[in-house]
């Protein structure tokens, strides 16, 4: 190999990193996107399947919410009010769990698709809980985006004593 075929290989072998290493640096990153909370473990909502859901509309919501209160006999509260045209809501259920259980969502990033990133809080096998039947969740209200939603959940787990 010549000298010359060598010095082109090397600068743009020198190219490429940089021009590979610029497009890292320089990835843009979206932030979170804000969101408040609904109802998040609350007792008198119950959910017994293990189910995330995407709401953005009014009648999905009522299903919703009627389905999660499934004791007509309890006072609940009534359906919080949301405008659909500018948000939508995220809801995360573990399903059926004994007391020690936590369903948080910690982040939603607005991309294609949006990641909406959870926290599932279980009691490890040290741990004593009493088994009374709980539904760990969290519904949120965040704003609409029209797009995919992919849940990336991190399972923790409590160490007891």
């Amino acid at each position: 190999m010549s000298r010359r075929t060598t010095a082109v290989l090397v600068v743009a072998a020198f190219l490429a990193v940089t021009v590979t290493l610029f497009s890292v640096m320089f990835t843009v990153v979206e932030p979170p996107a804000s969101f408040e909370t609904i109802a998040k473990d609350s007792p008198l909502i119950g959910n017994t399947e293990r189910r995330n859901y995407v709401i953005r509309d009014d009648i999905a919501w009522e299903n919703l919410w009627g389905r999660i209160h499934p004791d007509e006999s309890q006072r609940h509260p009534p359906l919080p009010e949301v405008d659909f045209t500018r948000n939508m809501v995220i809801a995360v259920f573990q399903g059926t769990r004994a007391p020690g259980y936590s369903t948080e969502v910690m982040a939603v990033v607005s991309d294609d698709p949006v990641k909406v990133f959870v926290t599932e809080t279980s009691p490890g096998e040290t741990c004593i809980v009493p088994q009374v039947a709980r539904y760990p969740h969290h519904i949120i209200e965040t704003p609409r985006i029209d797009t995919e939603v992919e849940f990336l959940i991190e399972h923790k787990i409590t160490h007891c004593p």
